[in-house]
């Protein structure tokens, strides 16, 4: 049929999470009222603690990855884990440079609020359209 296989899918998900991403983020900003900003570090200290956690995080995925190789798919939730940790680590950086030198008192709740929706859209469209893919990554059979 026309609507079937893999290619559908992926459109859907992409238009589906790009459409609703935009429309989150404007929802958000105008209830917070934040302007839209290029993502750029908020002083010297904050690029450089933000390159240290970036430079951090990529050597110990990447270790990670390649104990991949060697031990499987429990190695592989635990890389998928640390992504996730490092993350969240990166969001909570920011947020926290932005509540302390930041000119609007509302852009940390912004970028909290903008990493959570995003997260939900994408798990949401994800196990709507694909849903071995959580039994694949999970190696549940």
């Amino acid at each position: 049929m026309l609507f079937d296989g893999i290619a559908y899918q992926i459109f859907l998900f992409a238009l589906g999470c790009g459409s609703s991403i935009y429309l989150m983020n404007l929802f958000l900003r105008k209830i917070l009222g934040v302007e839209k900003k290029k993502a750029k570090p908020i002083n010297d200290l904050h690029k450089k603690w933000g390159n240290r956690l970036s430079i951090g995080s990529a050597i110990l995925i990447f270790c990670m990855s390649m104990a991949v190789i060697k031990y499987g798919p429990t190695a592989s939730l635990i890389v998928f884990g640390l992504t996730v940790v490092m993350g969240v680590a990166q969001v909570l950086l920011r947020a926290g440079f932005e509540k302390k030198h930041a000119e609007n008192s509302n852009d940390y709740l912004f970028t909290i609020l903008e990493s959570v929706t995003t997260v939900m859209i994408l798990l949401i469209f994800g196990f709507s359209l694909f849903p071995d893919f959580i039994t694949f990554v999970l190696n549940i059979y």
